[in-house]
């Protein structure tokens, strides 16, 4: 079940402390939206097919943007863009083909910050996606190639 999954491969639902960043403090509803996608993140990665790996991070910050304009993960990706150009010109191409169809499959994807995770919890990944119409993200590249150093 998807609990499980959660559970067996240590994903995280609280990616960081929301009281000690203090998320209560922003206007309704900045408070909520960001301390639901801090909760939901992990869920995201499993739903929506990104892996863990430094593309897929790159990858499910362009689906979040897409999703519901998050500006956290339009300055991830700002500061991803500008880093790839200026230290490894050889990624940027690879890393903006990525940023451009996690973008597509989040603009394509029916909107996941409205699903009651709670109430899916004992649910099936392939329930999930099936009840709310997610297709899992079809990487252009190996989610790992920046770890193994891999030519594309």
């Amino acid at each position: 079940r998807f609990r499980r999954l959660v559970v067996d491969n240590g994903f995280d639902l609280e990616v960081l402390d929301c009281e000690a960043m203090d998320l209560a403090s922003l206007p309704p509803p900045l408070g909520w939206l960001n301390a639901r996608i801090l909760q939901v993140h992990d869920l995201w990665h499993i739903v929506a097919g990104y892996q863990t790996a430094g593309l897929h991070e790159v990858a499910i910050s362009a689906f979040q943007l897409a999703q519901f304009g998050h500006g956290y993960s339009a300055m991830f990706l700002a500061s991803t863009a500008l880093g790839a150009a200026d230290r490894a010109p050889e990624r940027f191409g690879l890393t903006m083909d990525v940023v451009f169809s996690a973008w597509k499959h989040g603009r394509e994807t029916p909107p996941m910050i409205a699903i009651p995770w709670e109430a899916v919890w004992g649910e099936t990944v392939e329930a999930v996606r099936a009840r709310f119409r997610i297709t899992p993200y079809a990487s252009p590249y190996p989610s790992d190639v920046f770890e193994r150093g891999i030519a594309v």
